[in-house]
């Protein structure tokens, strides 16, 4: 029995769909000689530092002395302002709804170490050797710091070498690292940021309705 060509149709339609929510978008750390960050999102590059593209010249607008500005006229409605114990409820009744927010953003990021490499040199030897234990008990807590709070990617073909330069008395350093989020976990972090402010705006707006010593209600 043929297949319909509308199940075709759907069928490519939803794996499209598949295809674009599950495309990574990453952002690449590198330094080599310079440093260089630029997000890539499939085969398309993004630099972001250092920027390349020339500056364009702004052209300087001849202002004619014929042409005078107008005015506006101030206002003698007061401006609506909130005060400090307000903001401190708005901080109070916001504060486990960012928390979450900042959970699931941290949760959903993804690091992943390609290369690090660095030789430790200073003056003497007893420089170096203090510089050596502080830099590598950095990036150990670094990393533990980043798999505790997210996900930590280092592979097989990860690359993590530091060590202790004693001869040249000189320091360089090579890092190659990401981040990288899915497309549909990015959509879930920025509906869940939606609903957030939305309910920022409401708390605010109840604020400047009701007196200081008001309740606010969460719900």
């Amino acid at each position: 029995m043929p297949i319909p060509t509308w199940c075709l149709v759907l069928g490519a339609i939803l794996l499209f769909i598949g295809f674009i929510l599950s495309i990574k978008i990453k952002l690449v750390l590198a330094y080599e000689e310079s440093f260089a960050i630029y997000i890539k999102i499939l085969f398309f590059k993004i630099m972001l530092f250092p920027d390349d593209k020339k500056k364009k010249t702004k052209k300087k607008k001849k202002k004619s002395s014929s042409t005078t500005t107008k005015k506006e006229k101030p206002s003698n409605e007061p401006k609506k302002k909130i005060s400090a114990s307000q903001i401190i409820k708005i901080i109070s009744v916001m504060k486990d709804t960012v928390i979450d927010i900042l959970k699931d953003f941290f949760g959903k990021i993804h690091f992943k170490f390609i290369k690090i490499h660095a030789d430790i040199g200073c003056e003497d030897a007893s420089k170096t050797a203090l510089a050596y234990g502080a830099v590598t008990q950095g990036v150990a807590y670094f990393i533990e710091l980043l798999d505790n709070t997210s996900n930590v990617e280092v592979s097989s073909s990860s690359s993590i070498d530091i060590r202790a330069n004693f001869i040249s008395q000189k320091s360089w350093l090579e890092l190659n690292c990401l981040l990288y989020i899915r497309v549909i976990s990015l959509i879930s972090l920025g509906i869940k940021a939606l609903k957030g402010y939305l309910k920022y705006k409401n708390i605010q707006e109840k604020l400047l309705e009701v007196e200081n010593d008001g309740t606010i209600k969460t719900k």
